[in-house]
């Protein structure tokens, strides 16, 4: 049973407590007031302000670094908090530990259920427990705000979140997050200041308070740099960068993986300067500086890597240098060595893509690889159950030619016959492995992969287990080509199965393997006389898959 929304705010109010009674973190808690709003606080009436103030309470509580306990207050106070908090409560500690804040787009409805988003910055899908809400809610909403896990992998959305219905306004966060993750490596969030600052017209820090652009913004922004220790190169390069593109007038999250989020970036890399007050200055510059430009006549050929080059050996150098606050103009000279980068490209033509099959497996070696150097190598080898599927591929020889439907093949017919699942655990590991490599196709690859596959996943997510715990139980041999594809009708009381437009008759199963079927499964028979014997389960997202290879 999922925990209780009560059970939450309790959680939350006793931290609010536990800070109040401490002068320094209740002095904090005071002053941080306008570095999450800004300098005019919070806007609208009454009811709004209540919202706005439990927001700014989950930041402080959850996502603020204190001061005085060096740490984040959830986790600073919990000595106090669970010398405080009822025996029978202290479950909501692990939920308020867990949060986490973004921009999520409503997938999927179950009226008097719940629904399915997906976080628009990071791409992580989450079910919520809302049997009121998914009434009102509808596929395409926006929801902002902070989710909490409550168990039974469900989440609840805090009660101060916003809700949207616009359809432009998605549009334009789903392409101001894209051009941010095209300059961004490893997984991406968005701070719940930042949050506040693009929907509540609020601002994290000294941005906020700077609402009036000064008389001459490119001046200023000089200036600004000149005190914060750039030197006179530097800040020319920087207002050079800005001059060189056209300001994105409309965007949503202005920086976004443009002129001014590769400038930040290296701000961020190579000095202490406020980003925040940077951030401010130079997107008010911006349109002094830019200027129309017209397309170089001799734009360079697009450049291409030897194919003997160790590239990802390269990337890792190249990032571990940047971590250790290299100069970056010497980090990319070095990159361009290492990957042997020919200016003037190498003849031939330059749109082809080359056929290489296996290119699926190598895909797959490299998603690993990432989520290893990231996440460590536990999490790797949790992931490398995923190799099956380069098996199933390996014919694919452009990546962009693996399709949702080659994915709902290989998890629905492929994996339940050759793809070694010995048990309910593995499937459920390979259906786990398998969404994150979509998700980082969809992130790092631009290859819509999660999009086309999301639903018939979640399907999956829940049969291909069963399947794989009944298959395991037995069956009778069927040789290829052989057999009789059933949908199920009945489990109780004996297996009965039909094809498709016929009528219903049964099957000869053991009770291990009817425990696991359920009414639209699909099984193979062979007949055995009058008799006809289960061989093999499918789940019923097998259909359409197993509909294409009768009529072959």
């Amino acid at each position: 049973m999922p925990i209780a929304e009560d059970t939450i705010e309790r959680g939350l109010d006793l931290f609010l407590q536990l800070v109040e009674q401490d002068a320094a973190l209740s002095e904090e808690f005071r002053t941080s007031v306008p570095e999450f709003f800004g300098e005019h606080g919070p806007q609208g009436d009454e009811s709004a302000h209540q919202l706005a103030a439990r927001r700014h309470v989950e930041w402080f509580l959850l996502e603020r670094p204190s001061e005085a306990l060096a740490d984040v207050p959830v986790l600073g106070l919990v000595e106090r908090w669970l010398e405080r908090a009822p025996a029978t409560e202290q479950d909501a500690l692990d939920v308020l530990q867990a949060t986490l804040a973004g921009i999520f787009e409503v997938t999927g409805v179950t009226p008097g259920e719940g629904v399915w988003i997906r976080d628009l910055a990071a791409f992580g899908e989450y079910p919520l427990y809302e049997p009121e809400g998914s009434m009102a809610l509808e596929v395409g909403d926006l929801l902002v705000g902070r989710i909490f896990p409550v168990g039974d992998s469900l989440y609840r959305i805090s009660r101060a979140a916003a809700h949207f219905r616009n359809a432009e306004l998605l549009q334009a966060l789903r392409a101001d997050l894209e051009r941010l993750r095209a300059s961004h490596r490893g997984v991406m969030r968005l701070a719940q200041s930042e949050l506040e600052r693009m929907f509540w017209g609020g601002g994290a820090g000294p941005t906020a308070g700077q609402a009036k652009e000064p008389a001459d913004p490119v001046a200023a922004a000089r200036e600004f740099l000149a005190e914060a220790g750039l030197g006179a190169e530097e800040i020319a390069a920087i207002l050079a960068r800005l001059a060189a593109e056209p300001c994105p007038g409309e965007q949503v999250v202005p920086g976004a993986g443009d002129a001014l989020g590769a400038v930040l970036d290296g701000l961020a890399f190579e000095t202490e300067v406020d980003l925040g007050r940077a951030r401010a200055l130079l997107l008010a510059a911006w349109p002094e500086l830019a200027r129309p430009r017209a397309p170089a006549k001799d734009a360079p050929r697009a450049r291409k890597v030897d194919a003997s080059v160790d590239v990802a050996a390269a990337v890792a150098a190249f990032d571990k240098g940047r971590a250790e606050g290299r100069d970056l103009e010497a980090l990319f000279d070095e990159l361009e060595r290492e990957l042997q980068l020919d200016e003037e490209g190498s003849g031939g033509d330059e749109d082809s893509v080359p056929d290489f099959p296996g290119v699926v497996g190598a895909m797959i070696e490299e998603f690993v690889w990432d989520v290893g150097r990231e996440q460590g190598e536990a999490a790797a080898n949790d992931l490398r159950i995923l190799s099956s599927l380069g098996d199933y591929a390996r014919d694919i020889g452009v990546f962009e030619n693996l399709r949702p439907r080659d994915l709902l093949a290989y998890t629905t017919v492929w994996a339940p016959e050759r793809g070694g699942l010995d048990n309910a655990d593995d499937a459920r590991r390979l259906v786990g492995a398998l969404r994150g490599f979509c998700r980082w196709a969809e992130e790092r690859q631009s290859l819509p992969l999660l999009s086309g596959f999301r639903e018939a996943l979640r399907g999956v997510e829940s049969s291909l287990p069963r399947i794989v715990e009944a298959n395991r139980r037995g069956g009778a041999p069927c040789r290829p080509g052989e057999g009789t594809l059933l949908e199920v009708v009945s489990v109780d009381g004996g297996l009965r199965a039909r094809p498709a437009g016929g009528a219903a008759r049964p099957v000869e199963a053991s009770h291990g393997q009817r425990e696991w079927l359920r009414p639209g499964d699909h099984v193979l028979v062979t007949d055995r006389g009058d008799t006809a014997v289960l061989c093999r389960c499918y789940p019923p997202e097998a259909k359409p898959i197993l509909a294409d290879l009768e009529k072959a």
